[in-house]
């Protein structure tokens, strides 16, 4: 008996001792196309990089980690603020001669951009600390698999060094020699076998289950993500437990062939790696989806959507998990007091169309309002459900098409406000509910607005129609979040075309 448990117990030690010489494998050099699972990379403490910290108070002349922020773009008139730098997730990037030192720096501007600081050693000395700006374009989310923006780098005195514009992961650096395009680096090549984690979770790299999403919705959570220059999530950080977890399955889910570093530099020059946090549209989305508790209540919704009169639930602002269904009647559903709720979801019938009315999209600002003061617009959230019964082209889904939509409001919460203090009386709501259902009209025999399912509007018709919904309530569209969720989970982020039609994008899995 004790030899068996002293030869198990020497196993269990060889098997740690193998999994913790495969924490620090990452990505390798980000100049070259080479897998993506291939390089190294380390948490480090500021305490144990002086020269770094002491170079960061040199260029910024300052001594409280404080660095200015970009409030616009590169191209037009610009105001700084300043941002923290965060020391409790510094991640070392080892590329031989060349080391980066990488610092999330906490956004105090209200865009959506994300700031990291790179601190650049060669041959063991400091030569180079710049800040790093991801600046998602007007009307597009912050995807960093799917870029569209400006990446700008700027010295800590707040001049601006470089900057690249992206379009869907695609740089508009001129093409180098023997590569596809963009800022000459194609990602690299892909193992059959490094395919995504189910459910949209990340793999453990060795504290916890395995496929364990390692964050929620609270908004106090204590972790963040570590992507690479292609928004591959090769890792994350709890800084609350001081724990590193890495995703050994580097995966690739760009929408283009062939990606580009998002670096600021046409060279490529820069650390490959992203700080930010779990936060985009569609990470809030997967995690409130996923929950077991919101799916019974959705499918309930599914089901009331057969049968008449509508119901609807809202979610908690405090855990994220929904109350019970309130009954409404054929048409509408009172929610009640709002307070301390950061959504809700309804149904429509088959009276109604198969996506937001006028009256759904102004109680979404409701909620906004009844946020606490420290978060953000995005976090509330209106979703609405419908189906289509007669679908003889729904043979995966017994025959019925199911609708999801969800929303959000990306703006400020002073601009929220603007818009729920317009208080509509209920006649100016009925007005707009009436221009709303003739331009559905207008459209609705055009030729690719029926689904190729059924005798009833297509997807692109009902975004279509809420578009130009929000065009008739005078909201900023470029400030609207919708997404459409499939019967299988699958979350797609709907934005507007150059042609300013409704287009849809797969969120990262």
């Amino acid at each position: 008996m004790n030899k068996k448990f002293i030869l198990r117990l020497l196993l269990l030690v060889a098997i740690s001792i193998s999994l913790h010489s495969c924490r620090n494998e990452l990505l390798n050099e980000q100049h070259t196309a080479v897998n993506p699972n291939a390089s190294k990379f380390r948490m480090v403490k500021l305490k144990n990089i002086p020269n770094v910290e002491n170079f960061i108070y040199q260029e910024s002349g300052r001594k409280d980690m404080k660095v200015p922020l970009r409030s616009a773009s590169i191209s037009g008139k610009q105001d700084l603020t300043i941002g923290d730098i965060e020391t409790s997730a510094i991640v070392e990037a080892n590329y031989g001669t060349d080391v980066y030192y990488v610092f999330k720096v906490e956004n105090m501007n209200t865009t959506d951009a994300v700031y990291n600081l790179e601190v650049k050693k060669t041959n063991g000395q400091v030569v180079k600390a710049e800040i790093i700006e991801y600046n998602p374009k007007d009307g597009t989310y912050l995807d960093f698999q799917h870029f569209t923006g400006s990446v700008t780098s700027y010295s800590l005195d707040g001049s601006v060094n470089s900057m690249v514009g992206f379009n869907d992961g695609v740089g508009d650096c001129p093409p180098i020699p023997g590569t596809p395009g963009g800022n000459g680096d194609s990602g690299g090549t892909i193992d059959p076998g490094d395919v995504p984690p189910p459910n949209g979770g990340w793999y453990n790299g060795g504290n916890g289950p395995k496929d364990e999403v390692p964050w929620g919705d609270n908004p106090k959570d204590c972790t963040d993500l570590i992507l690479d220059s292609h928004g591959n999530t090769i890792g994350w950080y709890d800084h609350c437990l001081n724990e590193t977890h890495l995703n050994p399955i580097a995966h690739k889910t760009s929408s283009t062939d062939e990606t580009d570093n998002l670096s600021a530099d046409c060279n490529g020059d820069g650390s490959g790696v992203i700080i930010t946090n779990p936060t985009t549209p569609c990470e809030k989305t997967k995690v409130l989806i996923q929950k077991q508790e919101v799916k019974d209540k959705v499918n309930a919704l599914y089901n009331q959507s057969m049968a008449t009169g509508e119901k609807a639930f809202m979610v908690k602002t405090s855990d994220g998990l929904p109350d019970p269904l309130i009954d409404g009647e054929e048409h509408s559903v009172q929610l009640g007091n709002t307070d301390g709720y950061s959504g809700y979801y309804h149904n429509h019938t088959k009276k109604g169309i198969n996506i937001f009315s006028c009256h759904d999209i102004y109680k979404l600002f409701e909620f906004i309002k009844k946020l606490p003061p420290d978060q953000s617009s995005d976090v509330a959230f209106g979703g609405m459900v419908d189906t289509e019964t007669s679908c003889p082209g729904c043979t995966s889904t017994g025959g019925i098409e199911y609708f999801n939509f969800l929303v959000r409001f990306n703006g400020s919460r002073d601009a929220a406000a603007e818009i729920k203090d317009r208080n509509y009386p209920e006649d100016d709501l009925d007005d707009l509910e009436d221009k709303y259902q003739d331009f559905e009209q207008s459209i609705r025999d055009l030729p690719g607005y029926s689904s190729q399912n059924g005798n009833f509007f297509s997807f692109k018709g009902l975004e279509e129609v809420f578009f130009n919904a929000l065009d008739k309530m005078n909201i900023d569209k470029n400030k609207i979040i919708l997404q459409r969720i499939d019967k299988s989970g699958k979350v797609y982020s709907v934005t507007l075309d150059a042609n300013g039609k409704p287009k849809e994008t797969p969120c990262p899995q």
